[in-house]
This record gives structure tokens, sequence and C-alpha cells, in this order.
């Protein structure tokens, strides 16, 4: 067997041109081509359309807030350094025995961890009372004063 017959191919239909030995010296023309392309992408198009069963729509998260810490006492206070995976917290906050009446003051200031420079104010109330600041920035370690 000598190589000539070994890659002998049979004849395509679209092809017209041959040597002596029956093989191919153009497989297709530019339109040929075009043509065989345009066809093989007609036949796909409806491909994506077709019906893959039911679809499931993912449930969405709970939102949740995680407890960071607590803190009471008087005076002036800094806490240690936390982290927040979001930017934003939720500050539960309630004053009370306060002394002479109209005196106390509440003031919680979100401060950066890194630097210590002051992020945001959540809180700065006077007297009793309770209340909830929702607060929000980028992610990073901060700590609270």
């Amino acid at each position: 067997m000598g190589a000539r017959e070994i890659l002998k191919l049979p004849r395509p239909p679209w092809c017209h041109r041959y040597d002596s030995d029956g093989v191919p010296l153009a497989i297709a023309s530019r339109r040929q081509i075009s043509a065989c392309l345009a066809l093989v992408c007609l036949l796909g198009l409806p491909l994506p359309g077709c019906d893959r069963g039911a679809t499931t729509i993912a449930k969405s998260a709970t939102v949740g807030w995680k407890r960071v810490g607590s803190w009471t006492g008087h005076g002036n206070v800094q806490t240690e350094t936390f982290t927040s995976d979001t930017g934003g917290f939720r500050v539960l906050w309630q004053t009370r025995n306060e002394a002479p009446r109209g005196a106390g003051r509440l003031k919680v200031i979100f401060r950066s961890g890194d630097s210590g420079r002051e992020i945001m104010d959540a809180v700065d109330v006077r007297g009793n009372g309770s209340g909830t600041a929702d607060v929000a920035d980028r992610p990073r370690w901060y700590y609270l004063t």
C-alpha cells in the first residue's frame, strides 16, 4: 500500500475538480463553505430554546444580623476592633439611670481599625431613651468610641 492510497478519500459531492488519481484538488469554494456555515448556524439556532425541563429558582438568602458585641458602662469607652463583611451595622442602644436628669449623653462613633480616623457617627443622644441606628460604610476593621 502506498501513501497515496491511504490518503485517498471518497469524493465529496461539492468537489468538482480531481487529479488523475481522483484526489480532490479543491475541497470547496468560499460560496459553498459560507452556505454550509449558514446552514449549520440556522440548524443550531432553535437548540438554545429547547425545553430543558422545569427550572428551579434559588431561594433568596435570609438577611440576618450577627452580633458583634455588647457594651455597658459610664464615661468614655473604647471597644476592641471588629470586622464587617458587608459594611452595614444596626446599633441597638439604650440609656437609663441618668443623674441628674438631662445631663447624660451617649455618642457612638465608628472609627477605622487601621488609622483610628472617624468614619461615621451612629448615635448622638441626650437623656434616657432607646433606639436603633442603621449605618453603612464599606467592609473594613472598626472600633467604637
